[in-house]
Order: structure tokens, then sequence, then C-alpha cells
């Protein structure tokens, strides 16, 4: 059988070992049934495929948006400046909260 050497972060090691030890299993032998199940999922379901549920909030969303937007546009009295500082803030917010979670 081919033998494969990968680096893991020490969380994820801790994780295993711990799994291996509960499983009463070999460390090996654990990885190698993770391995299978992620590569059956894998096959299963192409990766990143939005499901139909996943599409239909989207479509929600953008509509949701959209309303919002006209009604800020009529009751606020926003204009295109604004709906652009709007975006800015944000993309800032946004970027900011991918940072922290790395």
């Amino acid at each position: 059988m081919p033998r494969l050497t990968i680096s893991l972060p020490q969380i994820m090691h801790n994780r295993l070992s711990s799994l291996s030890v509960q499983q009463n299993d070999s460390l090996s032998n654990i990885i190698n049934n993770l391995l299978q199940v992620g590569m059956h999922h894998f096959n299963e379901e192409p990766f990143n495929t939005p499901t139909g549920v996943e599409k239909h909030c989207q479509h929600l969303i953008i509509q949701m948006n959209a309303l919002i937007k006209n009604l800020s546009s009529e009751i606020l009295k926003f204009n295109q400046d604004d709906f652009e500082q709007l975006r800015k803030a944000a993309l800032s917010k946004y970027n900011e909260l991918i940072i922290q979670s790395q």
C-alpha cells in the first residue's frame, strides 16, 4: 500500500489522536477513514454547487436588497453616493471579519 507523509497543525493532530483513542484504532486508520468519507462525499456532490434552497435564498436576498434600496431612496432620500459609501463600509467590514477569522 502506498504511504503518505502529511503535516498537521497541532490542534488537528490532538483531535485526531483523541479520536483514535476513543475509537481504539490507530491514527493512520482514523485518517484513512476520514479521507474515504471525505472522498465519498466529494464524489457524491460537486463541491460548492449551490442547492435549490441556496439558490432560492440568494434570489430572495437580491430582491430584499432591491426593496431596501428603493425604500432608502424614497424615505431616507439616499442618493447614489450614499449607497456607494454603504457598499464601501460593508466591504471594509467583510474584509476585516475575513482577516479576523484566519
